[in-house]
């Protein structure tokens, strides 16, 4: 089988990239199976034209290179299959259009809601917000959602002339890492044949480096790790409050970077060194420090669709305290991890408290976590979903 795989990174590397980057990885390891990569990269803007960036919200809506770069490449390698994930704005979905004129099969990973939400995570002003999702994101318009007039325009745009086009709806598969976030497509008015739900996964670290071992049983007090691009949607804030409501003398690190960090840090400072601003970790620093720590929070208080620091913690078998919120109530269960209410600090200062206090609660719950990734979350099993996604569109198409 022969796989088309187009991706189209941002600028700062995030969960999206590298949940793609993992399954073309995972793909190239699969007998039988040739991945051939095609990636853009929003690093080019910097060295566009004047004229080039001028004509970004057009190729931000159908790219004509694009579309006769996949065109050849399909003609050239004669894939089963183009499976994209994100495609804005240098890639733009004229690569489904371009599949399509081959004779090939597509399916399109959603990560996020952009197909309804000009920002693509339902989140204003900081709450909840679903008004596009049912008609044109008018809303999104009006209140500027993404990067301001410009950058909501030419989402409107784009959006607007795909919904004309029906071009996601005549997508073969679209796959979505949840339930939840299936039941927001369709609700927009998806067929229920074309949207399936399809977990992620993550590499298997195996037994604790026997530093982070070290650390958990030095006898200080209990460490608690949040790992997620600084953004106020991620709700980080929320724990510095709860830091406020504690009960128990644990720690709160924060492993990531973004546009909350300063906020972050004066809140951080009236706090009496219970909080540490790690900054951006690499891969393997990250796996210690969540190895280590008594549980990892996902305290979002936005409608994420999957959440795939919470099945690294599972795969470290660490517990995962998360906001009862979006696709959180699906993928942690209460075998692998608690949920609260989303936003409310004090909630999370007593479940901190509570694993903080209770080191056999915390250990059985890492047990179940742990059980919970090697049933549900390990990368044969990812790859086993996706290459039974291709063979279902192969022949339907």
């Amino acid at each position: 089988m022969k796989i088309l795989w187009l991706h189209n990174h941002y600028q700062v590397w995030g969960g999206e990239s590298a949940a793609a980057e993992r399954e073309a990885r995972l793909l190239a390891a699969q007998p039988g199976v040739t991945v051939v990569q095609e990636a853009a990269h929003n690093d080019a803007i910097r060295d566009m034209g004047f004229f080039e960036k001028l004509a970004l919200p057009l190729r931000n809506a159908w790219s004509l290179s694009a579309h006769r770069r996949v065109r050849a490449l399909c003609r050239q390698h004669r894939p089963d299959v183009v499976h994209a994930h994100n495609v804005w704005p240098l890639l733009s979905p004229a690569v489904f259009a371009a599949a399509r004129r081959e004779g090939v099969a597509t399916v399109f990973t959603a990560h996020n809601f952009y197909l309804f939400c000009l920002n693509g995570v339902f989140f204003r002003d900081g709450a909840i917000c679903t008004d596009c999702k049912g008609s044109l994101p008018w809303s999104g318009i009006a209140h500027r959602c993404y990067r301001g007039v410009v950058g909501s325009s030419t989402r409107f745009v784009g959006t607007a002339l795909h919904r004309a086009l029906s071009t996601f709806h005549r997508i073969d598969r679209i796959l979505v890492p949840t339930s939840f976030a299936r039941q927001q497509f369709l609700d927009a008015g998806f067929a229920a044949d074309r949207v399936q739900t399809k977990w992620l996964s993550c590499e298997d670290p195996g037994e604790p480096a026997a530093a982070a071992l070290a650390q958990r049983a030095d006898g200080g007090p209990p460490v608690f790790l949040v790992a997620c691009r600084l953004v106020e949607e991620k709700g980080v804030h929320v724990l510095l409050e709860a830091c406020r409501h504690a009960r128990a003398p644990w720690r709160l690190q924060i492993a990531g970077e973004g546009p909350e960090r300063g906020r972050l840090e004066t809140m951080a400072r009236g706090l009496g060194g219970r909080v540490s601003l790690l900054g951006q970790l690499t891969p393997a620093d990250l796996q210690t420090h969540m190895a280590a720590a008594t549980a990892v929070l996902l305290p979002s208080i936005w409608y994420e669709t999957f959440g795939l620091t919470a099945i690294e913690a599972f795969a470290a078998g660490r517990p995962v305290i998360a906001s009862s919120i979006g696709a959180l109530q699906e993928v942690v269960d209460e075998t692998s991890g608690l949920r609260v209410a989303a936003g409310d600090a004090e909630a999370f200062a007593a479940a901190m408290d509570l694993l903080a206090q209770d080191p056999a609660l915390t250990a059985s719950l890492g047990r179940g976590a742990r059980a919970r990734y090697l049933q549900h979350f390990t990368p044969a099993q990812d790859a086993a979903r996706l290459l039974a996604t291709y063979a279902a569109v192969r022949r339907r198409s």
